[in-house]
């Protein structure tokens, strides 16, 4: 872009950039950028869970439970708490 910084950008430049970012964010263009990473990271997992014992793996999953729970929350907007 040949554009002076003072310059607020046009509308067609500002939707141009939107969808750019908007096609960088999220695990599936992570997963496009590092394919191996991904099955490295995937297998290991497998891995530790299969080696788990059926208790391991409750509290496994409620870690990974409570994980996801607090991003949402942090998305959803605050770290509210239902008590």
């Amino acid at each position: 872009m040949d554009r002076r910084p003072d310059q607020p950008l046009t509308p067609v430049e500002a939707k141009a950039r939107l969808r750019r970012a908007a096609g960088r964010v999220g695990w599936a263009p992570w997963v496009r950028r590092h394919p191996r990473t991904a099955l490295l990271g995937g297998f290991a997992a497998g891995f530790l869970a299969g080696s788990l014992s059926p208790r391991g793996r409750r509290r496994a999953a409620w870690l990974l439970e409570e994980a996801a729970l607090a991003g949402l929350r942090l998305f959803v907007g605050g770290d509210r708490r239902d008590s």
